[in-house]
């Protein structure tokens, strides 16, 4: 199983967490120059990355190549559909024996990835667009968060759908941890249920807390004079586990 994608923390990051989560083998494939990224898209379907490659030997079903049978490497694109396999694979995605959870874990999902337009502020932007955007992004999450608020403030087990973390919360765990790059405090002092969600899911994972603290530092991801390059500082992820204990 192979995962490729360009030198930015961005759309392949949930894919990430939830392969480190489960203690899935797989190759991290990064692409840092023009000319690699050129020859990937070859094998990319939609030209365009993420995209998880896998052997079709591991599988007994595959999709049709289009010339008559299956082909002996699969290629799977787009980050969530990705997101997706993986879960149905591992049990974060019910979707074959919890429909209802299945479906209340993509709707957390969906709502996370409404607000992805936080990645192109953590990584691309810088100046006066840099400003800009932020504030449009942080506009949406001001409008958006109560209602998640609430609905983790009523959830029984500490997670959006489940006694565990599903799809879903990964991705809104994602989302929070590129918030808190941007302004370290707004969640802690606007949205303190959610606060405490981002650090239980610390907690309860210790595959996304080794991925966490292996993953590129800041500075040496996204593009050049972005903000991830050149003024964020790495959140101390060491020092809110403490806090959750």
């Amino acid at each position: 199983m192979e995962l490729v994608y360009i030198g930015v923390r961005a759309r392949a990051e949930t894919i990430r967490m939830v392969l480190r989560h489960v203690g899935m083998p797989f190759k991290d494939t990064v692409l840092t120059d023009s000319e690699g990224i050129a020859q990937a898209k070859l094998g990319a379907p939609m030209e365009k990355f993420p995209i998880l490659i896998l052997n079709s030997d591991a599988h007994e079903e595959s999709p049709s190549s289009g010339a008559g049978g299956g082909a002996q490497v699969i290629t799977l694109f787009e980050s969530g559909a990705i997101a997706r396999y993986i879960g149905s694979q591992t049990g974060l995605y019910p979707i074959a024996t919890q429909p209802l959870v299945a479906a209340h874990t993509d709707g957390i999902f969906d709502v996370a990835q409404h607000l992805m337009q936080i990645n192109t502020v953590v990584n691309v932007y810088s100046g006066n667009t840099f400003e800009t955007e932020k504030s449009a992004v942080f506009e949406k999450i001001n409008a958006q968060f109560p209602k998640l608020e609430r609905i983790i403030q009523s959830s029984p087990t500490g997670f959006f759908s489940a006694d565990k973390p599903l799809i879903g919360d990964f991705h809104m765990f994602y989302l929070l941890d590129q918030i808190i790059l941007l302004e370290t405090t707004f969640l802690s002092r606007t949205f303190p249920a959610l606060y405490a969600f981002y650090k239980r899911m610390l907690v309860s994972s210790l595959g996304l807390r080794s991925y966490l603290v292996e993953r590129a530092r800041v500075g040496t991801v996204g593009f050049d004079k972005s903000f991830i390059r050149t003024k964020a500082v790495e959140i101390p992820y060491d020092s809110l586990i403490m806090e959750q204990h």
